[in-house]
């Protein structure tokens, strides 16, 4: 018979490998619902930024469903990977690819007109559309994630992602490395990227803001 430190270590063990399957399965789901995205990581070595705006346009439900799964890993509420990322992609999908696509947009606008001061030389506009680009890219960090855990218009959400953005700055910092960290992995190791790198992005992202999606239903959500 099993000790009871020898019980809990291996229910800790079965505990941790069920995660890594769960989220291990929420990944191929996630590369199957962003195949743009997932094909552009897998045949490119480069990253061409016009390029990655216009796929992001499509990738809003498919990562809002991501972050709609790990919550759910989080919180052990196993309802089905497969069911729970697919379900909340048809559910949030108008709104997700609604922001999604307005990004998308914004940033490719943004970055042709990045190029063309450059080319000018005028760096001060230079300056503020790569600032606005940035800003664009941060919000992100938290309209996603506050998407799969709330019911709330898009102006709503907006607000509240950039309200945060500011609040807790320190927060949207630490996001922001775990995202570059493993978006650079991800590209220099196509590999990594098809077993656990978005998935592994959301976790890190999930955990950093934990405190902040309490405070928002306690303050926000009624």
């Amino acid at each position: 018979m099993l000790a009871d430190g020898d019980y809990l270590s291996s229910n800790r063990l079965m505990d941790l490998l069920s995660s890594i399957c769960s989220m291990f399965v929420a990944n191929i789901c996630f590369l199957l619902a962003a195949l743009p995205l997932t094909l552009y990581i897998i045949l490119f070595k480069t990253i061409d930024l016009r390029i990655l705006s216009l796929i992001w346009i499509f990738c809003g439900p498919a990562v809002t469903a991501l972050f709609l799964v790990i919550n759910k890993i989080l919180l052990k509420q196993d309802s089905g990977i497969f069911k729970t990322f697919f379900s909340g992609y048809l559910k949030n999908f108008r709104q997700s690819i609604l922001i999604s696509g307005v990004q998308g947009i914004l940033l490719f606008v943004l970055y042709l007109d990045m190029k063309f001061f450059m080319a000018k030389k005028i760096f001060i506009l230079y300056d503020i559309f790569m600032i606005l680009s940035i800003l664009v890219i941060l919000i992100s960090l938290y309209i996603y994630p506050l998407l799969s855990r709330f019911e709330i218009s898009s102006i709503n959400l907006i607000k509240l992602s950039i309200l945060y953005s500011i609040k807790k700055f320190h927060i949207l910092i630490i996001s922001l490395i775990l995202f570059l960290i493993t978006t650079y992995v991800s590209v220099q190791a196509p590999t990594i990227y098809l077993f656990f790198g978005p998935c592994i992005t959301c976790y890190f992202v999930l955990m950093a803001e934990k405190k902040i999606f309490f405070e928002i239903n306690q303050t926000f959500i009624k």
